[in-house]
């Protein structure tokens, strides 16, 4: 039976609810079942779906599985950016407010991804947990909807937001009159808004920075335990030489010292013998001085 097109999205969306580890196999096998339909079309988009990085499907569960933060997520930032827009068009704005605001449920939704990968027996880094928190970060500020992708659907992590959330703002047109200081002070929180956008660039950069060289040390402290590993194994098979020798050495003395004590034995052994030869020696004269005896009586 054919699907209809709610059909394949409710797959595809199932897809991506799916334990990491089995997206690729499940998305072969909805577009082998697509194809089987006749659905040549559906399949092919479904077998370019890409699997995500475990810091997307992170955020993609927070969006299935913990919906009241990614949606507090979303209404504060789309109430951030209201109050941006209002700041830069010359209306009053309470744009603090609203960032403090974004920020608290951003931490909501970053403990709920962290929460879920934990479940799911992974272990993030501190990278990782970078990469969710600019991916949580940059959802916020398109209001929970990035332009590339649909909620719950992300097959690659987000760039930080930046400027370009600001598309189609505007500032408000100048008035001819002197603003006045209360105004003056509602301009004030956007100002610092964008500063603080520079301020997160370059903190970001020098984390990058720091995480490169901490990978560094790292790595030279992998190939240290390694050298050290070396020379732990060189020791222990030195000492099983020396253990071995020493034995060697033991059992050869040992045996030195019962060939020594058997030395006096042998030495009486022999001189019996010697004593015994000549004895032997001399009947063997005895014998022949008198079978010449006996040659002469003839």
């Amino acid at each position: 039976m054919a699907k209809t097109r709610s059909d394949v999205e409710s797959g595809v969306d199932h897809l991506y609810q799916l334990p990491l580890a089995e997206f690729v196999q499940a998305r072969n096998d909805l577009a082998s079942q697509l194809r089987g339909d006749g659905d040549t079309e559906a399949a092919l988009r479904v077998q370019s779906l890409a699997k995500p990085p475990l810091s997307a499907w992170a955020v993609n569960q927070v969006y299935w599985h913990a919906r009241p933060a990614f949606d507090s997520l979303a209404r504060a930032g789309q109430r951030l950016r209201t109050a941006q827009q209002a700041a830069l068009a010359g209306r009053g704005a309470d744009v603090r407010d609203a960032s403090k605001a974004r920020d608290a449920a951003l931490v909501a939704a970053l403990e709920a991804a962290l929460d879920l990968l934990q479940r799911a027996d992974h272990s993030p880094t501190p990278a990782m947990r970078l990469r969710i928190a600019t991916n949580l970060e940059a959802l916020a500020a398109y209001g929970g909807r990035p332009p590339a992708a649909a909620p719950g659907r992300l097959a690659e992590d987000l760039d930080p937001p930046g400027f370009e959330v600001f598309t189609g703002m505007r500032a408000g047109p100048e008035k001819a009159r002197k603003p006045e200081p209360d105004e003056r002070h509602e301009h004030r929180p956007a100002t610092a808004k964008v500063v603080s956008f520079e301020a997160i660039a370059k903190a970001r950069k020098e984390l990058a920075e720091a995480e490169r060289a901490a990978s560094e040390r790292r790595a030279d402290a992998h190939r240290a335990e390694a050298a050290l590993e070396d020379a732990r194994a060189a020791v222990k098979a030195a000492r099983g030489e020396v253990d071995r020798a020493r034995t060697a050495w033991e059992e050869a003395n040992r045996r030195a010292e019962q060939a020594e004590r058997r030395v006096p034995e042998h030495e009486e052994a022999a001189k019996l013998a010697r004593r015994a030869a000549d004895e032997a020696a001399a009947g063997v004269e005895r014998a022949r001085a008198a079978l010449d005896a006996l040659k002469r009586q003839k």
